[in-house]
């Protein structure tokens, strides 16, 4: 789940345990519960989904279902990312004419138009974002899944691009990334996840490999080690400085070795 860091993937045990265990608490509770594993979507499901999002009959849309379902086999996520995609590209427009939704390309080169792979769409919708917003998701992306403002916001101080925000700015941005789908908050928290793992996964890869990448890593993995020892500090924090570090020794790193 977390492009190859192992250790990083630890920091989440506690939040999945407490899950398992609530999961199995309603169950074992006098309540009758169904438990129904959700499975990609059939085609007539992503026609139906697309036809209402769009607002226009199931048959009307059946060659861009195809395309789509194609692309992403069911899966609602990237099926709501390829459709995303399309409309930044302008392929599908609201057409000024009819005041209904439209394509504008013919079926080869349609099918072409969307990549077999989801994390680009992310990534582009990442790329069309405010460049704080977009430098915050990405500093946010090398913590863990769920993140909070003030270590966030410590972070991007720590960072040595020209970024000057404060506490009310960041969560303005944050906000804007909830808009777009990309974060999810609990209102009356300074809490926020990304909505989905490959957003995560997009965010990362948006630092090239190499020496700029270790230099973010060692950044992000000194502070959130200076963190840990701080009243608020998390062994999260703990787990991913170990990682980062680790990682990055001999590029950078150097004594910012730590054993767990």
């Amino acid at each position: 789940m977390f492009i190859g860091n192992a250790t990083r993937g630890l920091a989440e045990v506690d939040e999945k345990t407490k899950f398992a265990k609530l999961l199995k608490d309603i169950e074992g509770s006098s309540r009758e519960t169904t438990r129904i594993d959700l499975l990609n979507l059939s085609i007539d499901e992503i026609g139906e989904f697309v036809a209402d999002t769009l607002n226009l009959e199931v048959e009307t849309i059946r060659p861009l279902t195809e395309i789509i379902y194609g692309k992403t086999r069911g899966n609602i996520f990237f099926s709501m990312q390829a459709l995303e995609e399309l409309q930044r590209r302008n392929i599908l427009y609201c057409s000024m004419i009819t005041f209904q939704w439209d394509w504008n390309i013919d079926g080869v080169e349609f099918e072409n138009a969307l990549s077999d792979d989801v994390s680009e769409y992310v990534s582009s919708k990442i790329e069309g974002l405010p460049r704080k917003l977009k430098r915050a998701l990405v500093i946010a992306s090398y913590t863990k899944a769920s993140f909070d403002v003030d270590t966030l916001k410590s972070l991007i101080n720590e960072d040595d691009i020209d970024i000057d925000i404060n506490y009310k700015q960041l969560v303005g941005l944050l906000y804007v990334g909830v808009l777009a789908g990309l974060l999810l908050n609990t209102i009356g928290t300074g809490i926020y996840r990304f909505t989905h793992d490959r957003i995560q996964q997009a965010a990362y890869w948006m630092v090239p490999s190499g020496k700029e990448r270790d230099k973010l890593r060692i950044m992000v993995g000194r502070k959130l080690y200076e963190l840990y020892f701080q009243p608020e500090g998390k062994v999260w924090m703990l787990f991913v400085a170990a990682d980062h570090l680790n990682s990055c020794m001999g590029h950078g790193g150097g004594r910012g070795f730590i054993s767990c």
